[in-house]
């Protein structure tokens, strides 16, 4: 019972940070002149900072273990391209 309650934490806590984003960005957009680029940015640097802390002081792994190997991290480098490509295609 508590990972399920513990997924459904999570999914409500995605499905509002999901449309607070949308509502932000067209705010930051409207009023404030920011480009899609930079808000691409920021959302994708964002999201990688957390999901980064997320997984060193919850799940207690290394974050170095990650780019010791070089397989590794080439995929890691490009699925961060493919990513942002793909986010920049919603502007």
């Amino acid at each position: 019972m508590q990972k399920k309650t513990e997924g459904i934490c999570f999914a409500i806590g995605a499905g509002i940070c999901w449309g607070s984003m949308g509502v932000a960005a067209q705010v930051l957009m409207e009023n404030s002149g920011f480009a899609v680029g930079d808000l691409v940015a920021g959302r994708l640097l964002g999201a990688g900072a957390l999901l980064l802390m997320f997984e060193h002081f919850f799940m207690r792994r290394s974050l170095l273990k990650y780019f010791s190997q070089l397989s590794v991290a080439k995929d890691i480098l490009l699925y961060g391209v493919l990513v942002l490509l793909t986010q920049l295609t919603f502007s």
